[in-house]
């Protein structure tokens, strides 16, 4: 889950304070309820694109997913407050390539990085090893009946 310490690792610390921060130039401080609104957003918008295909991604860590999310937060804290004309096109870039690797990961395609030690309140999990357990029903063949008419 994305936090503003987080973000204080992802970025550089002048950067959040010039789009997330209040007071002079010289003594800003982080507006932490905008960042805490601005990891929310992200947060909540990753787990919508990842939560049907991967449940784990409410209770696992997921540097993929909180990279994803960063950049979603940094993108909308820079469209807040006027900031739009200080949009560049990196920021825009780095938004556009987490939304579409999020639909990749809805879609199954590309598959996040949760530590293998979480295990899912709710699903099948094979307790000693903590793994998801995966679980599928196929049609039996029909393959046996019809080698048996090229047997006679």
């Amino acid at each position: 889950m994305l936090t503003l310490e987080t973000l204080k690792k992802t970025f550089r610390q002048d950067e959040l304070l010039q789009i997330a921060g209040s007071g002079p130039r010289d003594d800003r401080v982080f507006d932490v309820d905008r960042i805490d609104a601005a990891c929310a957003y992200a947060n909540g918008l990753v787990q919508g694109y990842a939560r049907d295909r991967w449940p784990q991604v409410l209770v696992a860590p997921s540097s993929l997913l909180d990279g994803y999310a960063a950049d979603i937060a940094r993108w909308h804290l820079r469209g807040q407050g006027g900031q739009q004309a200080q949009m560049n096109d990196v920021v825009q870039k780095r938004y556009d390539e987490a939304i579409a690797r999020l639909k990749d990961v809805a879609a199954g395609k590309l598959t996040p990085d949760f530590a293998t030690d979480v295990s899912v309140a709710g699903s099948d999990t094979d307790h000693a090893s903590n793994e998801l357990a995966v679980v599928g029903l196929m049609p039996q063949t029909r393959i046996p009946t019809l080698l048996e008419e090229f047997r006679r």
